[in-house]
């Protein structure tokens, strides 16, 4: 996984399914308990 301050341009489908696929791991992720919004 890229670090989070690697921001990159999104210019081919690649490049857009790569963002999608990280994206999608992290809303994979519940929050713990008692952790604000």
């Amino acid at each position: 996984m890229v670090s989070p301050m690697d921001i990159r341009p999104i210019r081919t489908d690649t490049d857009y399914e790569a963002a999608i696929e990280e994206i999608a791991l992290l809303m994979v992720d519940d929050p713990m308990l008692g952790t604000p919004e």
